[in-house]
């Protein structure tokens, strides 16, 4: 194997971890997938009374989920799992 193939197998490696440490972040943060805070962590955190800011947000969440983007980044393998196996989580909290 040259350095170059080896130089791209790490890059690959790399990204995938820090896709996986991505997915952790968001989830322990109460945001989406694709990283968008959602209305229902804004409301914890006290912006309840902010509606229109409540509104974008979920519009923004409906957009990317048409638009199939609230997956999780990371390629996990065996004995590996994501954050949830519930793409809308954040829902239930």
């Amino acid at each position: 194997m040259v350095a170059r193939e080896k130089r791209h197998l790490i890059e690959l490696f790399r990204r995938d971890q820090y896709e996986k440490l991505t997915d952790s972040v968001y989830h322990r943060r109460g945001w989406t997938p694709n990283g968008i805070p959602t209305p229902q962590k804004m409301k914890a955190l006290g912006f309840g009374e902010h509606k229109e800011l409540l509104a974008m947000l979920q519009k923004k969440i409906d957009e990317d989920e048409k638009a199939g983007l609230n997956k999780w980044g990371g390629k996990y393998g065996e004995g590996e799992y994501p954050p949830s196996k519930d793409p809308k989580y954040w829902e239930k909290w």
